[in-house]
């Protein structure tokens, strides 16, 4: 619904799969450090046929820029498990225990000096982000038919029979790392020229371990680890011609590499009934063959005409997309078992396996992916007309189209 710009650059989620709505969203990291940032713009149902695109707000964060002035900051923020509240509870008379160790550190350091004193400017602004996050799980409130001795023995029979660790079921560990570098160079050509560059890297991951609960045991392995790669880079051209005629042409790109995977090796996905509960090992069955490449390339360009009480507008603006995207589930295969006794017996009551039909590849880097290209343009005009000093009216017209040059496949 909505759409978020970096200084004026399209920096969108495209494709679609990150509820933020942002690059690397998908991991839970934001796609710039909030230091980076100097002010942010929003509007909703703005009557500026030169904004498009969304219909809930358009959100354009603009970055910070150097000035004549050495100056810079560093930020740290380091919790642990001595800075944590005890566990939560919500078995009667159970009692709440201190968190397994941990620890979550930001660090921020960001500089912004002249390189030629009114000429041209750099900021810079990096963040490292290290973040533990302990999950407890306590094997009294499990409510399935194993005791501990029982799931113990199972991932015992699995480590010997097929050689796959399955991870551990108690207490786990997700991790959030993510590494920012945002950088800004500002360039007075003369007079009538400027021009701004800015480039902006977030290398990120997300490990999800399986946690369990009172009703599923989920050994660790069955989470996943999710790295995401981000690069985004713009550079706008301002020129004023005359004092009627003034021109903003904004080139951006911008390239997102995400790889959803399992954590252990390859194996298929294995649940157990338990009684009243659930036992999950193996590769998460959504994360075996599960890779996004999206190369996004963007350009706008406004010419602002001033005669008399006329302020007009008239401009050009485009999107061009490429990706790939695999996604084959369940690619180890599933495996479902009534009970413990049927795992180890080898009978299971269902199994589901999906694959690729034009290769043997198992898993990323498989051909049976979908790629293709998309392209959106845009040209609008408008005027402003200034009735009085204190009255204007607003009147414009825009024309979009969409197109998708890739044809889809047919057999």
């Amino acid at each position: 619904m909505n759409s978020i710009s970096i200084d004026g650059a399209l920096n969108n989620d495209v494709f679609g799969l990150a509820a933020s709505g942002t690059n690397g969203g998908q991991t839970g990291i934001s796609p710039i450090s909030i230091d980076a940032i100097e002010s942010f713009k929003v509007v909703v149902s703005p009557y500026d046929v030169s904004q498009s695109g969304f219909t809930g707000g358009g959100i354009n964060a603009i970055t910070r820029a150097g000035t004549n002035n050495i100056a810079g900051s560093a930020y740290l923020f380091h919790r642990n498990q001595n800075l944590a509240g005890k566990t939560p509870t919500d078995v009667e008379g159970a009692t709440r225990t201190k968190l397994a160790d941990f620890t979550a550190s930001h660090v921020r350091y960001q500089n912004w000096r002249p390189i030629i004193k009114d000429k041209v400017f750099f900021f810079v602004n990096a963040e490292i982000q290290r973040e533990e996050r302990p999950r407890t799980f306590d094997i009294a409130t499990y409510t399935g038919a194993s005791k501990q001795a029982d799931i113990d023995a199972l991932k015992k029979f699995v480590s010997d029979t097929h050689k796959y660790d399955v991870g551990e079921f108690g207490d786990t560990t997700g991790q959030v790392n993510s590494d920012k570098v945002s950088a800004r160079i500002d360039w007075n050509i003369n007079k009538t020229h400027k021009l701004t560059a800015y480039i902006d890297t977030l290398m990120a991951n997300l490990l999800s371990p399986g946690t369990s609960g009172s009703q599923t045991i989920n050994f660790s392995n069955s989470g996943i680890f999710f790295p995401s790669t981000t690069n985004s880079s713009s550079i706008e051209l301002k020129s004023i011609f005359t004092s009627q005629l003034s021109n903003s042409l904004l080139v951006g790109y911008t390239s997102v590499r995400d790889d959803r995977n399992p954590i252990g090796g390859k194996f298929p996905s294995v649940s157990i009934i338990d009684g009243t509960g659930r036992i999950n090992f193996g590769s998460e069955a959504f994360s075996t063959g599960n890779q996004l490449d999206s190369d996004i390339f963007t350009f706008q360009n406004k010419l602002q005409y001033y005669t008399g009480k006329h302020s007009i507008l008239a401009g050009i603006d485009g999107e061009l997309g490429s990706f790939y995207n695999l996604f084959i589930r369940q690619n180890f295969g599933v495996y479902q078992f009534a009970s413990i006794a049927d795992f180890y017996g080898g009978n299971p009551t269902r199994y589901d396996r999906s694959y690729s039909l034009v290769d043997d590849i198992i898993g990323d880097g498989s051909k049976a992916a979908a790629e293709f290209k998309s392209s959106r343009f845009g040209l609008f005009l408008q005027d402003k007309y200034d009735l009085t000093d204190k009255f204007s009216i607003t009147g414009g017209i825009r024309l979009d189209m969409n197109f998708f040059p890739s044809q889809p496949y047919s057999k």
